[in-house]
């Protein structure tokens, strides 16, 4: 496993009106959703999706028609490179968050071979 390099309470919009509380965190490899405790009773799966499969990662605009799943309020805007958008409510500061995911696409991963 890969040490988390940035991590932040979020919450991801799910299918319907539904979003689920948890953790969102960046690693060297990945970008993940980690439902809370209370939210996996209710069979809310994790999410996850490798930094090179990361296509677009922008703020997506208030939706007013979407107000149940955080659409009064910008998101962090994950879209892979099959167009799978995710969207998340992220506390403290969306634009930080962008910055956190940018700035992990940007680094290159860490080496595991040894020497």
């Amino acid at each position: 496993m890969s040490t988390t390099t940035w991590s932040r309470r979020a919450h991801r919009a799910l299918p319907r009106v539904l979003v689920a509380a948890g953790r969102l965190e960046i690693d060297h490899h990945e970008v993940r959703f980690t439902p809370a405790r209370t939210e996996r009773l209710f069979g809310r799966r994790p999410w996850s999706v490798p930094l090179h499969e990361v296509e677009t990662v922008d703020v997506a605009p208030r939706h007013l028609g979407d107000v149940m799943r955080g659409g009064a309020v910008r998101r962090l805007r994950i879209v892979d490179v099959s167009g799978h958008e995710e969207l998340f409510v992220v506390a403290p500061g969306t634009d930080r968050a962008v910055e956190a995911v940018r700035a992990a696409l940007d680094q290159p991963a860490p080496s595991t071979t040894t020497v």
